[in-house]
């Protein structure tokens, strides 16, 4: 059974047009998918086997990063998956062919892990499969999170009371410096990055006047006194100075969570008495109690911030775009600002992942008189909201998955047009 893989020379790299090097990029990639598959079927066979006892070893793993010298972890990743595809055949149907990633894959093992959702994960395969191929990681990632959440809401619960039980912070004094760590629920994380983000913005704008101030209106970021890493340090100490010499009265911010209407219901139901919420179908991919940048949150704290005053109402359709918020204007600013935002907080841009500071319009205000609403607008860095003006557009299907389009009409998520 010998496969040969004709890989390009870096000579041959060298001379390559760009559309050829993005080719190059997606046939290498599809030969590393093939390349995994094979090596999962190698442990696999070897495994029902045993074959891994005639050298004394004590697993398939053991012996694998014996014959292989590949780390332990890497051994143990494969190992997980090797179990998962044992139940999911599309999924390792669809590794074989190229035509799923390495890392989704290893994500749906993940789930495959938890012997409390296995069983609706193998019910659920096809539409895991869709989701993988057609968002980004960080995007399919949050939806298996959220798929998992509502498939055991009783473990969620668990894990929740867990992580609350175990909250600490640690400070550390070395050679090296001072080093302070955090641990604690993903609801009060919320508030405090909030908080931190405040200050952090405030230092970022610190940065830009004295770099503006100095350059112009030529100024970037390359100009700034820190790195984003050095700001969110300082900002942290100008949260602390900020509690000891304050009068006492502490503002606080306004945290989304976004929860569809069945498990706010069924949470609140069972917070008042009444029977505790069932697990979602597995094919329902509706459910979600999450920030707007998709971290779990426990529905019951959803509930107790909602009893509080704490939340808003917000209605979002089954692409998960949030409903019209009103009349229409130029600039996104104020509520509407923030309803775009719990739509999403990363750049729409393929493999940009920074945070999206800015709305964009996907249909142009300027040329095309594109409306002010939550349904043509996402997030996007500057960066990429100036380099859109180039001729590029973007738009959000039907399942709310974004595409930008080159001017050439390619999608960037491919290769160009020779």
């Amino acid at each position: 059974m010998t496969r040969t893989l004709a890989l390009p020379t870096v000579e041959e790299l060298a001379w390559m047009e760009v559309h050829e090097l993005e080719a190059a990029l997606v046939a290498v990639e599809h030969a590393r998918r093939v390349t995994e598959a094979a090596l999962i079927d190698v442990l696999d066979v070897a495994d029902r086997q045993r074959v891994w006892v005639l050298d004394g070893h004590r697993s398939v793993k053991n012996w694998a990063v014996a014959i292989t010298g590949t780390s332990p972890a890497e051994a143990a990743r494969r190992c997980q998956v090797l179990r998962a595809l044992r139940d999911l055949d599309e999924v390792r149907e669809r590794l074989r062919a190229g035509e799923i990633g390495v890392c989704q894959v290893r994500e749906l093992a993940r789930l495959h892990a938890n012997r409390r959702v296995r069983e609706r994960l193998t019910r659920a395969e096809h539409l895991m499969v869709s989701a993988a191929r057609r968002r980004s990681f960080d995007e399919f990632r949050v939806r298996t999170e959220r798929w998992r959440q509502a498939a055991d809401p009783g473990g969620a619960a668990r894990s929740a009371d867990e992580v609350h039980a175990a909250r600490k912070v640690e400070t550390r004094f070395t050679a090296a410096g001072f080093t302070f760590s955090a641990h604690g629920g993903n609801t009060q994380g919320i508030e405090l990055l909030q908080i931190l983000g405040a200050f952090a913005e405030a230092e970022f704008q610190a940065d830009w006047d004295a770099a503006r101030a100095v350059h112009g209106h030529g100024a970037s970021v390359d100009d700034l006194a820190r790195t984003e890493a050095q700001r969110c340090f300082d900002a942290l100490c100008a949260v602390f100075r900020a509690a000891a010499t304050g009068d006492g009265r502490v503002r606080v911010p306004t945290v989304n969570i976004v929860c569809d209407h069945t498990t706010f219901e069924e949470h609140l139901a069972h917070a008042a008495g009444g029977p505790a919420p069932r697990p979602a179908d597995a094919g329902d991919t509706s459910r979600r109690c999450e920030t707007p940048a998709g971290v779990p949150v426990d529905p019951r704290d959803a509930v107790v911030a909602a009893l509080l005053g704490y939340v808003r109402r917000v209605v979002v359709d089954a692409a998960g775009v949030v409903v019209d918020a009103g009349r229409r204007r130029r600039l996104f600013t104020g509520a509407l600002r923030e309803v775009v935002w719990i739509q999403g907080t990363q750049c729409l841009w393929p493999g940009c992942g920074l945070a999206g500071r800015q709305q964009d319009h996907t249909v142009g205000w300027a040329h095309q008189h594109g409306s002010t609403d939550p349904a043509n607008a996402g997030p996007v860095c500057g960066h990429h909201n100036r380099w859109k003006t180039r001729g590029y557009t973007t738009w959000r299907d039907a399942d709310g998955v974004w595409h930008v389009r080159r001017p050439d009409g390619s999608d960037v998520t491919g290769p160009r047009a020779a």
